[in-house]
């Protein structure tokens, strides 16, 4: 609403924390005099940036949530309750977050804690993966959903056989194998 006009507006952002921010941006939109109509086709023309929170979804019926570029605390927590907001089985591949000197270990817990209480699978990758498991497993995630490997390419090669259709994926932190 803008006044007393209304138009129904989609975007292809996706979270929470995204909309807030279209809001937002309506709010200022207006106060600078633009009407409902410009406002309305603005929205409907954001997409997101590459790898981050970016929607795909594959003529096999899987959606994958991209958010390979985003490694940090926050934007995986919002990452992961964006996901929640999907229907279908939820599948999370991370090697979790870095270079964060002596809190690393206790930051992937938590981020463990937070997959868990989303999460149908997870494939844990490279060296973070046992401390994101042990935040599952205190989540009361059952052990046997989660796939630890040692490089994204082991995780790339488990997609075919884990992944049906109606299946959502988040792609998260893809850092480089040699980290």
């Amino acid at each position: 609403y803008i006044g007393d006009e209304s138009r129904e507006c989609r975007s292809k952002l996706i979270g929470r924390h995204k909309l807030e921010n279209i809001l937002l941006s309506v709010q200022l939109a207006a106060g600078l005099g633009l009407n409902i109509v410009q406002i309305a086709e603005g929205i409907s023309q954001l997409a997101p940036v590459e790898h981050r929170l970016q929607t795909i979804k594959l003529p096999t019926g899987i959606t994958i949530i991209d958010d390979s570029y985003n490694s940090n605390e926050e934007g995986a927590k919002l990452a992961i309750e964006t996901l929640a907001m999907f229907s279908g089985r939820k599948i999370v591949a991370t090697q979790g977050i870095v270079e964060m000197g002596n809190e690393q270990k206790r930051v992937n817990f938590e981020l463990g804690e937070s997959i868990a209480s989303v999460a149908d699978i997870a494939i844990l990758i490279g060296i973070n993966r046992e401390d994101i498991r042990l935040g599952m497993l205190s989540g009361n995630f059952c052990d046997k959903n989660i796939y630890l490997v040692e490089h994204l390419d082991n995780a790339k090669e488990l997609f075919s056989a884990i992944l049906t259709r109606g299946d959502v994926l988040l792609l998260q932190n893809d850092l480089p194998d040699n980290y």
